[in-house]
This record gives structure tokens, C-alpha cells and sequence, in this order.
């Protein structure tokens, strides 16, 4: 065995995964052995680290609003030889800013990472990458959009492409994520239904019917992250990845 391949996600609230690839490294080369550090991210917490590394970008801070409406200093990435620009939601409205209480999970806002992607744009930014994970939000992206308005014009001709690992249908994000942000059952279900009153805007505003795929166990119509996609090309004319 002439090397070791090294690839782990992060240790959560421990250790990044670049800390972690890097120790686990150094125990293997005092072995006397290879070690090869592959760093790895789900789109969550961590994410701008290992495209950093990976892109050998460079580091910029800017002060945005976070989840709560607190200032908070978000950390986003450059690759300048791509003009490439990398936003990790984590950084701006992540749970660590958070109480996670159902106050706070009705409350928590995306609007910093619009002005992080405005931010982005100003700097020359011809594609933009966000990492999606982590965050302390369910509002459907909708504090994003409202910090655009106006702006538009900065974003025009730029490529936005959303990393995402997850396929749950975007009416029921609040189901299987909200809990984890401090929603109790109640809160829970007002956000479900903030979520389809969400769905049905983006619908006008593309001016389309919604496209239902089939029904649940409990006979619902579903989208099937239809919305997400259709929001996500609507505003910024881009991608979605799973």
C-alpha cells in the first residue's frame, strides 16, 4: 500500500472536514506513509473551505444581515482566474446565529445572502456558486428575493447555480428541516402553509399552472421541488444541482 486516500466530511461542531483531512494526514505520514487529503462538503457548513481549497480561491469578509436581522460578518469565496464567486448560506444565516426556538424559525430570513450575492456581483462576479446547507431558515428563499428588488440589474448576465443535496418536495421542507431550526408542530404546520403560499406566488409570477407529479400517502398533490427550481431560474436564470 504505497498511499492512503483521505476524505472526510466535517466532524459537526467539532472539527471542519480540512482540519480533520489534515490531522488524519499527519498520523498517517509519521506511519512513514502517503497521505492524500481530499476534503469533502455535503453544501452545508464547510462547503466554502473545501472549493477554496480545492480552486485555490481566496477569502473575503462582508457584513450582511443574518437569520435574526443582526449584523453578522459573513465569510464568501473568489476564484479570480473564473471570476467565480462561492456563497455558503451557513456563513450568513446558519444555525450557530440562531436559538432555534419556534420564534426564531418563523422569523429567520435569507435576506443576507441576497446582499451577499449582490456583493458578489458588484465585485465582478461573472458565475456565482451557493451552498445551500446549514441554515437556520424555512422561508423558501423569500428574504433573498425581497433584498434583490431593485438590484436586478446588478445580477444581469451572471450565472447563479445552487448546490443542494437534498430532493424533498419544497412544500414539505418545513416538515422534515423546520424542527431541526426549533419549530415546534405548530410552528411547523404555519410554515408548511407559508411554503405553498410561496409555491403559488412563484407560479403567478412565471405565470404557469402548477405542475402536479402525483400525491403522497396522505393524498396530497405534490410539487416535487418544482417551485425551488422554477424560483431559482425565475430570479437568477440559473441552475439547480443536487
Amino acid at each position: 500500500m504505497n498511499s492512503i486516500l483521505v476524505a472526510p466530511d466535517s466532524f459537526k461542531g467539532t472539527f471542519s472536514s480540512v482540519e480533520v483531512s489534515q490531522y488524519i494526514s499527519a498520523g498517517i505520514r509519521a506511519e512513514g506513509l502517503t497521505a492524500i487529503e481530499c476534503p469533502l462538503a455535503d453544501g452545508g457548513e464547510g462547503t466554502l473551505d473545501v472549493v477554496l481549497l480545492a480552486l485555490k480561491g481566496e477569502r473575503h469578509s462582508q457584513s450582511v444581515h443574518g437569520p435574526l436581522g443582526q449584523q453578522v460578518v459573513a465569510r464568501w469565496g473568489w476564484v479570480a482566474e473564473q471570476r467565480l464567486a462561492i456563497i455558503e448560506v451557513a456563513q450568513v444565516c446558519g444555525l450557530q446565529f440562531s436559538g432555534r426556538t419556534p420564534t426564531d424559525a418563523i422569523r429567520a430570513s435569507t435576506q443576507g445572502v441576497g446582499e451577499l450575492l449582490i456583493t458578489a456581483a458588484e465585485f465582478g462576479a461573472e458565475r456565482i456558486v451557493v451552498a445551500t446547507g446549514g441554515s437556520a431558515t424555512t422561508d423558501g428563499g423569500q428574504g433573498a428575493i425581497d433584498s434583490l428588488k431593485g438590484n436586478e440589474k446588478a445580477l444581469a448576465g451572471i450565472s447563479v447555480e445552487v448546490l443542494s443535496d437534498v430532493t424533498v418536495n419544497f412544500e414539505d421542507a418545513a416538515t422534515i428541516f423546520a424542527p431541526q431550526k426549533g419549530a415546534d408542530p405548530t410552528t411547523v404546520d404555519l410554515l408548511n402553509k407559508r411554503h405553498r403560499r410561496c409555491g403559488r406566488s412563484v407560479c403567478e409570477e412565471i405565470r404557469a399552472r402548477p405542475t402536479w407529479l402525483g400525491a403522497d400517502r396522505g393524498g396530497r398533490r405534490t410539487l416535487r421541488g418544482a417551485v425551488g427550481r422554477a424560483r431559482c431560474h425565475l430570479v437568477f436564470r440559473g441552475r439547480l444541482h443536487s
